[in-house]
């Protein structure tokens, strides 16, 4: 039999169709994560939920030789005036070692006490490293204290990451934002609002963020010094709207990363990197190159020696 020379031909178009349209529905279902998970954290962050509970946990931030910082004395002033107001009989410091000595939770604690707050109504989580951490022995603690309702106190932005966290532990919480401080500029606003994200999105993907946030963002602004970047951006409140949509875009490409490391194995991630960002193989360091792409640096080295980079 006879074969016609069309029916011997690959056809490629289809698959290339196919590919493109997984590529596109990618990018809406990142861009719509993106939406739906930055209108929640501003939901959480606008919204006091403090009632009445049967504990309130202040979630850690940094301390500094024995004594919180700013962001950290918010939070358990906050805290402090909830209890005052009679919302919980037990008080929670969580966090880890912030030093040698001392720990987040354990300055939470001293601050509690030196303002007044009981001994016996304060119980200081001294071991957990990180928000997920936090939220677990949290969880830990309501199961030893048959603790059913807790009002969690932390910033605005954070919120929202820590009530997911505990709502998978089996936890009933209500967020209660410390009240903001000193304002902040557009660039740090968006920068926190970019780790929340990226943060919910690496813990629901079940994967470590695959880099840092901070490093990117300075890739982006690198033809200006980060106070100059600040600076002119105060300067010039017409262009927020535009930056706000590059924020937006940047968010969509964090999501779209997150999920291309589930998708792809090494060489395609690093083919995919290659296609999209050519410019930078050369500036960044291979550490931070192969954080980026969730590989080991080893395995970045055998792909170069095989030529794919």
């Amino acid at each position: 039999m006879i074969v016609p020379d069309t029916n011997l031909r690959h056809h490629g178009k289809p698959l290339g169709f196919l590919i493109l349209g997984l590529s596109l529905g990618m990018l809406l279902a990142a861009l719509g994560s993106c939406a739906w998970v930055y209108s929640q954290i501003q939901y959480f962050a606008e919204h006091d939920e403090a009632r009445a509970a049967d504990a309130i946990a202040v979630f850690g931030a940094a301390e500094y030789d024995g004594r919180p910082s700013p962001v950290l004395r918010a939070r358990l002033d906050h805290a402090l005036s909830l209890y005052r107001r009679g919302i919980a009989p037990l008080m929670i410091t969580l966090g880890g070692a912030g030093d040698e000595v001392h720990s987040e939770g354990g300055v939470g604690h001293d601050y509690l006490l030196a303002h007044g707050v009981p001994e016996s109504q304060i119980v200081a989580e001294t071991q957990s490293i990180n928000t997920v951490q936090s939220a677990r022995r949290l969880a830990a603690i309501a199961r030893a204290n048959h603790l059913q309702r807790i009002v969690i106190v932390s910033d605005g932005t954070h919120l929202f990451r820590i009530h997911a966290l505990c709502a998978a532990e089996g936890l009933e919480v209500y967020g209660s934002p410390r009240p903001p401080g000193r304002s902040i500029s557009t660039y740090e606003s968006a920068q926190r609002m970019i780790h929340e994200i990226t943060s919910y999105a690496a813990w629901r993907l079940k994967t470590p963020i695959p880099y840092s946030i901070r490093a990117v963002t300075r890739v982006r602004t690198a033809r200006l010094s980060m106070q100059d970047w600040i600076a002119f951006m105060e300067r010039h409140p017409g262009i927020k709207s535009g930056f706000e949509f590059e924020v937006m875009k940047l968010m969509s490409e964090v999501m779209a990363h997150t999920i291309t490391l589930h998708l792809l194995d090494a060489p395609g991630r690093v083919a995919r990197f290659l296609r999209k960002h050519a410019a930078l193989v050369e500036r960044l360091p291979k550490k931070v190159l192969a954080a980026y792409l969730n590989l080991s640096p080893e395995t970045l080295s055998r792909l170069k020696k095989r030529g794919k980079i």
